[in-house]
């Protein structure tokens, strides 16, 4: 890729939230209608007896439901830059639906732009980085809103090279100008160039991740969450959303036949399961002196993401420190000891937004969810600082 972008540059924004609402409402949806679908071809079942009109309501809110979900988890919002054409396309993209965005020709952009805004919620104070592109004499459009100034730094450098126009960095509270001849395409590009490794972060006192070093390879070893963390906050929201069901189930048709319960029971244990294989799995990142490499595995499956290193965008640690402060008085409800450590039951969703994503053109995969950002931020100094090394037995 060199220190140009493709022709056509593809960027997808970050997405640091894990999605549990989507697979709430998906798995209910979908598993909805699959029972009836069962019922309907079998001819069995109480529901379209005893109640017609209660069969169909059940349908209709299985389809929304189903919709609803889908939207929460593919949604994914695409911008394309065409360099033959000099052209910026937004798009939306849905598993049913596609929306392009009217076109936005590059002599309308003047600049890409960093900027900071305070955040207060409670007693705590953050700031939120918003990367734009300015235009001439038209609001500006907002592409991205992040909590940690290097992924926004990153992705303005990456915005400014596909674009070719300057960068506007204002996150100091000055503008500072930066061409795009500055910036490189590829991670590799930017350690070679010494632009990208910054001071050394602290060592977390309890680092959780096994870091071994070769002389040609580094393997970095991501244990999954503590089985009993993980237990307590499975079971809580899936036990929730038994009653959920049952209830929604009785309200809305008078009556809970045998098959409504059976689906009241298999929609949380599939959600157990599917969030299980998140909360449970083991993640090994490898990286040679030519290959990024994620293996995961969750009993007796897994796989495995390889990049090279000469294509790799860049590794973005997402999330921040006091994520999720919401939920911060469930706290108080359950509390369990693990591994010597005080944690609430709702540690293992509070971390899920919080992880690390490997980048390079159009492909992405997300690691480090059982780790906190203060581990994770460490873990990838030391992988550049491999990559660095990498470079320079080459």
């Amino acid at each position: 890729m060199g220190s140009q972008l493709p022709a056509t540059f593809q960027y997808q924004p970050l997405r640091s939230r894990s999605p549990v609402g989507g697979l709430f409402f998906f798995l209910t949806g979908t598993l909805g209608i699959a029972f009836q679908l069962f019922f309907v071809a079998t001819g069995t079942g109480s529901l379209a007896k005893t109640s017609p009109t209660g069969e169909l309501i059940f349908l209709i809110y299985s389809f929304l439901f189903a919709l609803v979900g889908a939207a929460i988890l593919f949604f994914q919002k695409t911008y394309l830059f065409n360099r033959d054409r000099k052209v910026f396309t937004p798009s939306i993209r849905l598993p049913f639906l596609t929306v392009t965005i009217k076109s936005i020709s590059y002599q309308f952009i003047d600049a890409v732009q960093i900027s900071r805004k305070v955040m207060k919620s409670g007693n705590t104070t953050s700031l939120m980085f918003s990367v734009s592109l300015v235009q001439d004499s038209q609001p500006d459009i907002v592409l991205e809103r992040l909590y940690r100034y290097p992924n926004a730094k990153r992705i303005a450098e990456l915005l400014s090279l596909a674009l070719q126009k300057p960068l506007h960095d204002n996150s100091s509270g000055r503008m500072v100008v930066k061409q795009p001849g500055e910036f490189k395409a590829t991670l590799k590009e930017r350690l070679d160039a010494n632009l990208d490794i910054s001071e050394q972060p602290l060592k977390p006192k309890d680092m959780e991740a096994m870091v071994t070093e070769h002389r040609k390879h580094v393997v970095m070893q991501i244990p999954p969450f503590g089985i009993l963390d993980s237990l307590l906050t499975l079971l809580l929201p899936a036990f929730a959303l038994f009653l959920f069901l049952y209830f929604l189930a009785y309200l809305s048709l008078g009556i809970v036949p045998p098959e409504i319960v059976a689906y009241s029971l298999l929609v949380p244990i599939v959600f157990v399961i599917i969030a299980g294989s998140f909360l449970f799995r083991t993640e090994v990142v490898e990286i040679t002196t030519e290959e990024f490499a994620v293996h995961w595995g969750f009993f007796g499956f897994g796989g495995t993401e390889v990049y090279p290193i000469s294509e790799l965008e860049g590794l973005y640690v997402v999330g921040r420190e006091d994520d999720d402060d919401k939920i911060q008085f469930l706290k108080a409800l359950t509390r369990t000891e693990t591994q010597g450590r005080r944690k609430d039951i709702f540690y293992p969703f509070r971390c899920l937004s919080s992880s690390v994503i490997a980048k390079a053109g159009n492909r992405s995969v997300t690691f480090g969810r059982s780790l906190d950002i203060e581990e994770l931020t460490y873990l990838v100094f030391l992988m550049e600082v491999f990559i660095k090394k990498g470079s320079l037995r080459q």
